[in-house]
């Protein structure tokens, strides 16, 4: 990320927090140097989740998504989960039928497994 895109963020921060101090100089310089290495667009997505669940200000761990050495990227969370439906609903289309209810009190009361002759 660089130096337009964290000043960028620090606008959406001010706006979203209203409250919170000016940044100095050397904070707004701090913030460009930790945020270098820092895609763009996971800073904000992360700060759009911070933004939605937190009351205080972020921190740059926050805006950054490292912590204890974990990189969130939820653009990346989002498509795994979109493919995790998608082979889930494959699964229902291959899936055999339920059974049908004029079957399922024979089934259910013989206690006992049935075999497809015996229906």
């Amino acid at each position: 990320m660089d130096r337009m895109q964290t000043i960028q963020l620090l606008g959406v921060v001010s706006t979203a927090y209203p409250l919170m101090p000016e940044l100095t100089n050397e904070q707004i310089e701090l913030w460009v140097f930790m945020l270098a290495d820092i895609p763009f667009s996971q800073a904000q997505a992360n700060l759009k989740q911070h933004i939605l669940t937190s009351r205080f200000p972020p921190t740059i761990a926050d805006v950054s998504g490292v912590e204890s050495g974990v990189t969130v990227d939820y653009e990346q969370l989002r498509l795994e989960t979109a493919a995790r439906f998608a082979e889930m609903d494959r699964w229902e289309q291959v899936a055999l039928p339920a059974c049908p209810d004029h079957l399922r009190p024979k089934l259910l009361c013989s206690g006992k497994a049935v075999s497809g002759d015996e229906l």
